[in-house]
């Protein structure tokens, strides 16, 4: 099984389950997700567009800031800037005492109080009610939803809502929801990774712990008629290019 970084097959397996095993590690590591870092350091302020870096540092010193709290300091367009503090305190301190500040927009802790939660693929006639009912049974308050249209004024599917950060971290949201039959993917900050095979937190499939390709039989033979399919569909390509090419 995989666990962590391992990528070994089992020791006891017949040549079958050797080759989708393999098939798994080489078609699948490719795509293994990053691990979501913890935000709750950071700090983006929003300062004078024309500035050099020089400017921040004498920021810092007028506001007395010590460096010794940063571990890292980004500058992006239109005068944002992400600061990596040490520890969370520091950064709700640097956050406070550059809001101080009249050069200085705004300045706020990465990881607020309140969190945006994304819902794709929502029908435009999905009852609005439903999603926060399921929402304020588990997380608390919503302050506000948002529904997003596109430019000619068309639901788009795509949802906001803003719940309670502490709550997400005691009970993430899965990644994929079914409320009244429908099914709806689920993205906001920090969001732990899930498994979709065990369906718990803090890995993913490739990673599984749980996982062993003598347990899922299944999700060997899915792997293998996958593979049949897409080099089915390759050969008959590459079959349909040299047709094309003798022709001429």
């Amino acid at each position: 099984m995989l666990q962590g970084e391992s990528e070994q097959a089992p020791q006891k397996t017949n040549g079958r389950v050797q080759r989708a095993w393999n098939q798994v590690v080489s078609r699948r590591s490719a795509k293994r997700q990053d691990y979501v870092y913890n935000q709750e350091k950071e700090v983006f302020a929003k300062l004078p567009d024309k500035r050099s870096r020089e400017y921040i540092y004498q920021l810092l010193e007028k506001v007395k800031f010590p460096l010794k709290d940063i571990d890292g300091i980004i500058e992006k367009r239109a005068g944002m800037v992400d600061f990596t503090c040490t520890t969370r305190q520091t950064a709700e301190k640097l956050a406070d005492v550059l809001s101080t500040r009249k050069e200085v927009t705004f300045a706020r802790v990465r990881d607020p109080e309140y969190t945006d939660i994304k819902f794709h693929w929502v029908p435009a006639d999905f009852p609005d009610e439903r999603i926060r009912e399921v929402l304020q049974r588990h997380y608390g308050e919503i302050r506000y939803s948002r529904i997003l249209k596109d430019r000619r004024g068309k639901a788009d599917g795509r949802r906001f809502y803003n719940v309670q950060t502490e709550k997400l971290k005691q009970k993430p949201i899965p990644a994929t929801v079914r409320m009244n039959g429908r099914t709806f993917l689920v993205e906001y900050q920090s969001q732990p990774r899930q498994c979709f095979l065990c369906k718990e937190f803090g890995h993913i499939r490739e990673e599984c712990p749980n996982y062993s390709p003598i347990q899922n039989e299944s999700i060997i033979d899915e792997i293998m008629q996958e593979t049949e399919r897409e080099r089915s569909t390759s050969n008959g390509q590459q079959q349909s290019h040299e047709t094309t090419a003798n022709s001429r």
